[in-house]
């Protein structure tokens, strides 16, 4: 049971995709809007793996 209770629990937000966790709320402003051309950063995990 415990195994299933963590799979229900949403993912660690990233800042690549903050709208995956919650669609509900509003798009943060660190995330590039459609119009602008931001390569989006890497977690710091991967950064400093």
């Amino acid at each position: 049971m415990i195994s299933i209770e963590t799979s229900q629990q949403p993912p660690v937000p990233a800042p690549g995709n903050p709208k995956r966790e919650d669609p509900d709320e509003p798009v943060p402003i660190d995330e590039p809007g459609p119009g602008q051309s931001e390569p989006e950063r890497p977690p710091p995990e991967q950064v400093a793996g």
